[in-house]
């Protein structure tokens, strides 16, 4: 059998992803801060707020699966591409509109639409296709580590940059950097030639569409108890990371640079982590580092209802972020090997589908309990959802905690079905 070319020089192409998802991560962190302090202060209605982070994600319900099979027809290059550029004309809008008067709560929510209808397809590419660069599940769980600890370093120096900018600019003209972040990971993709390209037949006709993907999934006992953690964890992080505004206008002074600095105090522990997963991978299975990093993700939860000055509940944030992407490595590396090749991107479209529609749903949640109630009622339903995750991996672990997470090595473990 000859080697697939995307093995040749896989490097490059790694190093091109990381590079993308960390320019693009560090705008996107930037509009993280400056849309809700935006929205905010211009409603003074939390749910609003939250209705606008909500409005991101809802279109990935219609358009989220779908997508996979534009990404079989286009290939993962052009898909990346198309959304990166998609996000960045949407995002520049709303700065330009707002500065000609014409900028209403309606159109904001309709331009936030448009952002998050791109977004799913780009999440599912960039996963998918570490598998065909990098065939072994140490490597693939590496590759992981360190796209997350690009994403995990914008999560820490974004925020902290836009508090700053916020304070010098506006919240509002912060999203300019976002849509020029945008552009550069757009010509920087351009410049990987590792990336498969598109036309021709789409591996999604071959194996029934989309549904197929969905299928698998749901055929497959391990794949359904993980997508269920996936869920738990999407609805979780968005009701954590919406009561944070709320707490600082509150609480800690109306300061955007308390805020940008609570959400770096989470960045910054995630960049740890991102540290120590990639030194992890390989050493311990996948599933049974997972569980642990569930059950210390959920500890320091519980202490956040309590009233703590800002560098107590930064502390907290710090080291429930330092687990947060040994986790994601750890499952999101046993759902991207599990599935057949030719599913690979349905599968995880799927997935990112269930997720982001999680958040959506925590942060509307997360709105409704902070206008009737404040912050203590969202960090005690974060707490609860964290503990639910985490029983529910360390019972995955205790089951299959010894497996590998290549897909010929579990075979058994999915029931025969007829195709």
């Amino acid at each position: 059998m000859t080697a697939s070319p995307l093995a040749s020089t896989p490097g490059r192409t790694l190093f091109g992803l990381v590079a993308a998802e960390t320019l693009s991560g560090l705008g996107t962190q930037l509009s993280f801060v400056a849309l809700p302090w935006f929205a905010l202060r211009a409603t003074d209605s939390p749910a609003r707020m939250a209705a606008v982070f909500a409005a991101e994600l809802v279109p990935v319900a219609l358009l989220g699966l779908p997508s996979a099979m534009l990404v079989a027809r286009v290939g993962i290059r052009a898909a990346m591409r198309l959304a990166d550029l998609s996000r960045a004309v949407l995002i520049a809008m709303i700065p330009l509109l707002d500065a000609l008067g014409v900028l209403s709560f309606p159109l904001l929510l309709l331009l936030v639409c448009g952002v998050g209808a791109f977004t799913a397809p780009y999440l599912a590419c960039q996963r998918s296709v570490l598998p065909e660069v990098f065939h072994e599940e140490v490597t693939v769980a590496r590759a992981n580590s360190l796209i997350e600890g690009g994403t995990r370093f914008a999560a820490f120096a974004g925020p902290a940059a836009a508090g700053a900018l916020i304070a010098a600019v506006g919240a509002v003209n912060v999203l300019w950097l976002d849509a020029v972040s945008y552009v550069i990971s757009f010509l920087l993709l351009g410049l990987l030639p590792l990336l498969p390209g598109g036309g021709g037949r789409s591996s999604a006709d071959d194996q029934g569409g989309v549904s197929a993907g969905l299928r698998h999934l749901l055929r497959d006992p391990l794949l359904v108890r993980l997508a269920g953690a996936t869920l738990m964890y999407g609805f979780l992080f968005p009701v954590l990371l919406a009561t944070l505004p709320v707490l600082t206008r509150g609480r800690f002074g109306d300061d955007p640079a308390v805020l940008g600095w609570l959400l770096a105090a989470w960045g910054g522990g995630s960049v740890a982590g991102s540290l120590l997963a990639f030194r992890l991978a390989g050493r311990v299975p996948p599933l049974r580092l997972g569980g642990f990093a569930a059950c210390v993700t959920a500890l320091p939860l519980w202490a956040l209802a309590l009233p703590l000055p800002a560098v107590a509940v930064g502390a907290l944030l710090v080291v429930s972020g330092v687990c947060v992407p040994v986790l994601n490595t750890a499952y999101i590396t046993v759902i991207t090997l599990r599935p057949p090749e030719a599913l690979r991107t349905q599968v995880m479209t799927a997935l990112v589908t269930g997720n982001l529609l999680a958040g959506a749903a925590g942060y509307l949640c997360a709105g409704a309990l902070l206008e009737a109630s404040g912050p203590v009622p969202v960090f005690l339903t974060a707490a609860i959802v964290a503990s639910a995750g985490a029983l529910l991996l360390t019972r995955v672990a205790a089951t299959h905690g010894n497996a590998a997470a290549s897909a010929k090595a579990i075979t058994l473990e999915i029931p025969e079905t007829q195709s």
